[in-house]
């Protein structure tokens, strides 16, 4: 119903059993390089889902959010009656701070207030402002200190309800070179489980880890019945630990905080950072190496490429790869149960056999729970079995260039003549998704990239540029206008409208004209072809044509090429856009129409050179078209041809073009649309026979191709005769206006006497200005350099003539009729009528 052609006889199933190896053996490729391997960290994890997220994963789903944020103090231990004061977005992981962190350079001050008599807070010098506004104005500064005077004291834990292991320190002040002032107090609170830089402060301080939170997302294990068991995220979880912080007199404010927070992007759940094992592929090792095969490939827009994926590659972190799931990909990990170290890797399902000792059965599943019943004696006494997880799903999509073809199983041929990939499209959320994802693995197991062009696609926002969304009821159904315009119109209206890769505003009226006038102008064209082209016995030779018919192939060479050129390139709209410009301006508006007389002469035959020329143009035409188009253009091309245009070869390679009929041609319409202007600013119909044109065109173009083209001039324009000026100040006179935005950007305050000097320039200065030359004048006795972005140049009219111009380019009509001349005009009035 859309053109969108499938090859659903060749799908790949991610979880078919041919599939899944082929991913195994791309994951043994990565152990075999030390590039797959088992650690603990803090990572993105979802509650619901009961599973971590990689980097990528995480990018997909941040959301702007309505947190509360709280003050609150930690007194220290050491009698001085000192309190830290610490802000935090998360209130939740308050029950299991072990320590605070201080940046060591930092200046802290020492404050008290008359509403808090006896006690003294220490916040960072910088935020004095917002510690007066939770304090009060009359707040004053005892001392400064830095952070290294505070490290190593200790305090009074906020909310001990979470029981400590006897291991590890607590309770404790430490440095941190990520502590800063920005915004906050310049304390940082650390819970080692909930934080990635809280976790390295840990080790780095021997902190002990408490981690009263379940897979689920929820409290277990403390002493505080109120919030064991109450999901951590949930806004009455916080607001009861709020309540208790209150009432032991340690919360100082709460204030509303809008940020950008991650949800889970299979179920939107808020996420939490989670302190847990997991394995991961040094994806940070080869990032160098990622960035180098990126920069080879064609990016369109390239500013995606370099920027917003150039800057993700640029921060790679290692890709989280395990999965506490159910479905999907099992992680092809063996570890034995007596010694953890002892891992094996299995890499195809022959591999698995021998482990195992005995053939696998002839209906073996990999997937879970069938493959977890496959275990074997590790050479330590204990027993191999797999590790438990199952693979981060956009590791199948990353693996699809080579698990498609069930490489390096058998397909090898077929693989090495797709890899890598010469064209990728995808939405711009796809550069920390399948773009990422195909790139990293390539890197890693195979040292190549996984493409070589990209088109980024944009969002579709509705005609007035805002996101669609059902909320908002804005939302375009797609088949509606699939019924309503046509699949081929929709398609041309999006590709011609603006280039893919940007917001694309969809309003629905502009199909009509974007993509209307181009088939009425090709339908129309084809009709006319179809009732009076006739057979064509002979083809003549191009050089025998007439000079309409050479211009014609001509602009059709230079067209094939600019398509051609747009769609190698991987810029769609280029293409479309040169092959509309072809069809409305040149074919329909033009060749068609001036050339009628040579199709439907009385008594006689169409010209055999006018029907093949426009014949070939239309054929032509229904191959470019092809691919935006493939409805419309195979319609054409059987209609012409008798077969399908999909089974149809490219346009061969165009021939030089005749750049002089070219120019000439190109004059010639110029000059027409400027004396059809000229006749509108005289208010003379266009059936009203003048005596004369008088033209001026640039040096280069006057001469013989011309001259021979003057007769279509003639007629187009409706007069008796034209002739050339040999400048166009026989026609008009050049004034010069100075442009004041380019010359106060370099004159400043002397623009004003600058820019007065504009207005004498001679002519010859003028022209040269107008050429892209430069040129010097005396202003106030010193010279000044003038560029052609300083000046504007106007043409006044020199006769009584009526006058249009452009640039070089001048157009003046003899407005003066005689009475024959005007019995003419009243005699086509009549006709027409």
């Amino acid at each position: 119903r859309i053109g969108y052609w499938l090859d659903y006889d060749h799908a790949y199933i991610t979880y078919s059993n041919p599939y899944v190896e082929s991913v195994w053996n791309i994951l043994r490729r990565l152990f075999d390089r030390g590039l797959l391997y088992r650690g603990n960290r803090v990572l993105p994890y979802c509650p619901r889902c009961g599973t971590v997220l990689s980097s990528h994963e995480l990018a997909l789903g941040y959301e702007e959010v309505r947190d509360r944020s709280i003050y609150v103090t930690f007194p220290l231990t050491d009698g001085s009656g000192r309190e830290l004061v610490v802000w935090t977005t998360t209130p939740w992981t308050l029950p299991s701070n072990v320590a605070a962190a201080v940046h060591p350079d930092l200046e802290y001050g020492v404050y008290q207030s008359a509403k808090h008599p006896g006690r003294q807070f220490i916040m960072a010098l910088t935020r004095e402002a917002k510690l007066r506004e939770i304090l009060g104005e009359e707040a004053r500064r005892d001392s400064v200190l830095t952070g290294g005077d505070l490290v190593g004291l200790r305090y009074q834990r906020p909310l001990d309800v979470v029981p400590l292991p006897p291991d590890g320190d607590h309770s404790v002040i430490v440095p941190g070179e990520f502590v800063t002032d920005e915004d906050g107090s310049g304390i940082v609170h650390m819970a080692p489980a909930f934080g990635a830089d809280d976790y390295q402060a840990g080790r780095d301080h021997n902190l002990v880890l408490v981690r009263p939170v379940a897979a689920d997302g929820t409290f277990q294990g403390t002493t505080w019945p109120e919030i064991e068991g109450g999901l951590v995220t949930a806004d009455e979880t916080n607001e009861t630990i709020i309540r208790r912080l209150k009432a032991d007199g340690r919360w100082l404010r709460t204030e509303q905080y809008v940020h950008t927070y991650p949800h889970c992007w299979r179920c939107s759940s808020k996420l939490i950072y989670y302190a847990r094992d997991s394995w991961f592929v040094r994806t940070s090792q080869v990032r160098e190496r990622m960035l180098e095969l990126n920069r080879q490939v064609n990016w369109q827009p390239p500013e995606v490429g370099e920027g917003r994926f150039g800057a993700w590659l640029e921060n790679n972190v290692d890709w989280a790869l395990s999965r506490d799931r159910y479905w999907g990909t099992p992680l092809p990990v063996w570890v034995c149960d007596r010694e953890a170290e002892h891992v094996q890797v299995i890499g195809s399902y022959a591999d698995l056999a021998a482990r195992w000792g005995q053939a696998l059965p002839d209906d073996f599943d990999p997937h879970k729970p069938f493959i977890d019943r496959y275990t074997w004696s590790c050479p330590c006494g204990g027993t191999m079995r797999r590790a438990p997880e199952v693979i981060d799903t956009w590791f199948d999509s990353g693996s699809m260039p080579y698990a498609q073809w069930h490489y390096p199983f058998e397909h090898e041929a077929e693989f090495k003549a797709h890899f890598p990939a010469d064209f990728i499209c995808e939405g711009v959320d796809q550069t920390r998704g399948w773009f990422y994802s195909m790139l990293a693995i390539a890197t890693a197991a195979f040292d190549s990239p996984a493409y070589l062009n990209v088109i980024v696609n944009e969002l579709v926002l509705d005609a007035e540029g805002q996101k669609m969304s059902k909320s908002k009821g804005n939302v375009v159904n797609p088949w509606e206008m699939m019924r309503e315009h046509g699949a081929d119109a929709v398609r041309l209206y999006l590709l011609a409208s603006s280039q893919v890769w940007l917001p694309k505003r969809f309003d629905p009226r502009q199909i009509p004209q974007v993509a209307g006038d181009f088939f009425r102008a090709l339908r129309n064209s084809y009709e006319f072809f179809r009732l009076y082209a006739g057979r064509l016995e002979v083809v003549p030779p191009r050089a025998d044509r007439t000079d309409t018919d050479r211009w014609v192939l001509s602009r059709l060479d230079a067209t094939v090429a600019a398509v051609t050129r747009g769609w190698s390139a991987y810029e769609p709209t280029a293409g479309v856009r040169a092959l509309i410009d072809f069809v409305v301006d040149d074919l329909s508006n033009w060749y068609v129409r001036i050339n009628r007389e040579r199709f439907w002469a009385p008594d006689s035959q169409a010209d055999p050179a006018a029907v093949a020329t426009l014949r070939e143009c239309l054929v032509t035409v229904s191959r470019l078209l092809a691919p935006a188009c493939p409805f419309a253009s195979d319609w054409l091309h059987r209609a012409l041809t008798g077969s399908s245009v999909h089974l149809a070869g490219w346009p061969d390679s165009p021939r030089a073009a005749d750049s002089a009929l070219d120019e000439g041609r190109a004059a010639v319409r110029r000059l027409a649309s400027l004396a059809r202007a000229a006749r509108e600013s005289g208010k003379i119909r266009v059936r009203q026979p003048l005596g004369r044109l008088g033209i001026a065109v640039p040096a280069a173009v006057r001469g013989p191709v011309l001259e021979r083209l003057l007769p279509i001039l003639k007629a187009e324009v409706n007069v008796k005769e034209i002739v050339i000026a040999v400048s166009d100040l026989e026609l008009v006179k050049l004034r010069a206006k100075p442009d004041f935005r380019s010359l106060g950007k370099r004159f400043g305050k002397e623009t004003p006497l600058v820019a007065q000097a504009v207005t004498g320039l001679t002519t010859e200065q003028i022209r040269a200005l107008e050429a892209g030359g430069q040129v010097t004048a005396d202003v106030d006795g010193r010279p000044i350099v003038y560029f052609p972005d300083d000046i504007v140049v106007e043409r006044e009219v020199a006769t009584d003539w009526l006058v249009a111009s452009e640039g070089p380019y001048v157009a003046a009509l003899d407005p003066n009729l005689t009475p024959e001349l005007a019995q003419e005009g009243l005699a086509r009035e009549i006709v027409h009528h």
